[in-house]
């Protein structure tokens, strides 16, 4: 399977740190269209296997950038949170997200998406700058960078700024349309702003 091989970036091309695309061998003898088909399997292989670096890779070859946000969502809310135990991984992880991100943003990825996916994507990629927003908190906490921390938790407007019932009524309506992956997170978000009082 490509995936399984160490030079999946020859076979079906590979994003350069500029954000231009060097097209692979196979392009050259399938087509691109055929190229991509090839690509969107393997990431699904390589999802389903939890193979997820490969896969998130793998879908934006194959144009499928609606599902690179989607897996790049789905782990940085598990990894988001800094541990002793994920600590490389999520370095790892917060490496490739905010290379997309520029990629994305530089290419204006998301433009000439068809008005039907426009909201499905907006969601996506506001979910997917918050989670970056949040694992940047993160660093900046395990920094001892408090004022910083808690500036950006503020201006995140995640947590209630107050006690004032209005602040927290504008909250709780917030996060009832926020995505599950954020959601999940919100706990450990709470009891860190928590301490940075204390």
């Amino acid at each position: 399977a490509v995936v399984s091989t160490q030079s999946t970036g020859g076979l079906l091309g590979t994003t350069l740190p500029n954000g231009a695309f060097k097209p692979g061998i196979l392009e050259q003898f399938m087509g691109k269209e055929k190229t991509s088909s090839v690509a969107l399997a393997a990431a699904n292989e390589a999802e389903n296997s939890g193979r997820y670096d490969d896969a998130i890779k793998l879908f934006d070859i194959a144009g499928e950038y609606d599902k690179v946000l989607s897996v790049l969502n789905n782990r940085l809310s598990a990894l988001v949170v800094t541990t002793p135990i994920n600590a490389h991984e999520r370095a790892n992880l917060l490496a490739l997200a905010r290379s997309i991100q520029s990629q994305y943003k530089t290419k204006g990825i998301f433009d000439d998406k068809p008005i039907a996916n426009k909201m499905t994507i907006a969601s996506l990629d506001y979910t997917f700058e918050l989670l970056l927003n949040i694992a940047y908190y993160f660093d900046l906490v395990n920094a001892g960078k408090r004022e910083e921390a808690t500036k950006l938790m503020d201006a995140l407007g995640l947590l209630p700024r107050s006690s004032e019932t209005e602040d927290i009524l504008a909250r709780t309506e917030h996060f009832k349309h926020l995505d599950q992956g954020i959601k999940r997170i919100l706990p450990d978000l709470l009891l860190n702003a928590m301490d940075l009082l204390t």
